[in-house]
């Protein structure tokens, strides 16, 4: 009755996730792809600009340098530099620096003794002041032109490159998956009506049908499964009726062998004693014969119901326990709850419910021992004990199926073995009421079938169709 979910995985979740990470690796791709080359463009752009001033300043600074009294700091002081650019003169062997440089400290000391030593070079460091770009430039004879960049500006451009491209990527990466869950809902929805229609039928709707939908990878299969479902009603139908027409057929000649085996045992003091139990043994067969004619009957007309064709009525667990009453208890069953506490069923079922699983104690279960009725939230559950040794895990599903007969345990005190359409009934008046039915171990060792049926549910009050007792005037007769 339980439909398994463990190792099912949602597809909609797993088709996001697939969205989200594709969209995180693209979108950090090309974030990456693009500050690298707006890095390297940048910086390229920068040395070239840094090389072409810082060569126009050597010259100038050779020329002015070799001036008589020509003030050297006043002089690179006086160069249009960028804000914050450092000009720098090693000449005769002394370093001069302009705009409060500290001379040779201001350059690295990796291009120091190239650049003197006759070697045009351009290098970049990160000092304590922050990210500079130095370049030197050599001027005559082991005399250089030094001038240290700032970079603060580059790198507060990257910076903003940077928060932009992340920005961009988490949009993208949202836009993305906005975008993957309206098209996976409009994919999925088709998928989505099938497998509500699909438990719909499963629960004994057969009436409904899948509604051909525009994607046409799909209509294929929907009017494929329509055309299945027809056929598997036609033929559930043609069974039905056939079972339903034999048992019609039968209850002539049952009736008719009833009353002649009741002729016979009206004689049987004249009977010898062979004779009288061939008759015992043939009236044991009639009964029962009878009774799965009825059971068959019975489950015609339930395989032509449908899920809520129910004739529920107001009824308290205290009533309900005197309506279980006729079922052939020994005692009252316990009732655990507010005796006032009323639950809305169908009643007749819910008699039929209870008769069969009693009988099914007596029959094989070695008798009753104990029966609850129990108010849970917005269901009432059925907890019928029987004194034998338990059904094995193994038959527990199929026991509800029509024509199953139990394997004998040892212990077993049943006192025959039906014709298998008992707790197929049951499982049959459960599903109408949207229930559950199962079998378990009780604590003495025999079987415990729990019966869960929903309904509306109150605590005490007036109720406005209480039923009597049986054999007093219920009404709500079955479908």
């Amino acid at each position: 009755m339980n439909r398994p979910r463990g190792g099912v995985t949602s597809l909609r979740r797993r088709v996001l996730a697939t969205f989200a990470l594709g969209s995180v690796v693209v979108a950090g791709g090309v974030s990456l792809v693009t500050y690298g080359a707006a890095r390297t463009y940048l910086f390229r752009q920068r040395r070239s600009y840094a090389t072409r001033l810082a060569a126009a300043n050597a010259r100038l600074v050779d020329n002015l340098s070799r001036a008589p009294r020509a003030d050297i700091p006043a002089l690179l002081s006086s160069l249009e530099t960028p804000a914050g650019s450092v000009p720098v003169l090693y000449e005769g062997g002394r370093w001069y620096s302009g705009r409060g440089g500290r001379g040779e400290a201001s350059v690295p000391a990796a291009i120091r003794e190239d650049v003197i030593t006759g070697r045009h070079e351009e290098d970049r460091r990160f000092n304590e002041g922050g990210h500079k770009l130095a370049v030197g430039i050599p001027i005559g004879t082991g005399d250089a032109y030094f001038e240290v960049f700032p970079l603060h500006e580059l790198s507060r451009t990257l910076g903003a490159v940077r928060v932009a491209l992340i920005v961009a990527a988490i949009l993208t990466m949202l836009g993305s998956l906005t975008l993957g869950w309206v098209a996976l809902r409009k994919i999925l929805a088709p998928v989505l009506s099938i497998g509500r229609t699909t438990r719909a039928i499963a629960d004994g709707d057969r009436h409904r049908r899948l509604e051909v939908s525009e994607f046409e990878e799909l209509a294929d299969l929907e009017r494929s499964f329509n055309q299945m479902i027809d056929t598997l009603e036609g033929q559930i139908e043609r069974d039905a009726r056939f079972a339903s027409n034999v048992s019609h057929e039968l209850r002539s000649p049952l009736t008719t062998l009833k009353a002649a085996v009741e002729g016979m045992r009206r004689r049987a003091d004249h009977l010898d004693e062979r004779s009288a139990r061939l008759l015992t043994l043939l009236i044991e067969e009639v009964n029962r014969f009878e009774g799965m004619v009825t059971d068959l009957l019975e489950l015609s007309r339930m395989d032509a119901s449908r899920p809520g064709s129910l004739r529920r009525q107001d009824i308290t667990l205290e009533g309900l326990a005197a309506l279980v009453m006729a079922c052939g208890l020994p005692r009252p069953p316990t009732v655990v709850g507010d005796p006032q506490t009323s639950i809305r069923l169908d009643l007749q079922r819910t008699e039929r419910i209870v008769a069969n699983l009693v009988r099914n104690a007596e029959t094989h279960g070695g008798g009753l021992t104990a029966l609850r009725i129990i108010a849970g939230d917005h269901l009432v559950r059925i907890e019928v004990d029987d004194h034998g040794s338990g059904v094995p895990v193994e038959e527990r599903d199929k026991i509800f199926e029509r024509f199953y007969r139990r394997s004998r345990q040892a212990g077993d005190r049943g006192r025959g073995d039906g014709v298998g359409l008992g707790l197929a009934l049951v499982a049959e008046h459960v599903r109408l009421h949207d229930g559950r039915v199962w079998v378990t171990d009780n604590e003495a060792g025999g079987a415990r079938f729990v019966v869960e049926l929903p309904g509306p549910i109150s605590a005490g009050g007036s109720l406005t169709d209480c039923p009597l007792p049986a054999g007093q005037g219920r009404t709500g007769e079955q479908d």
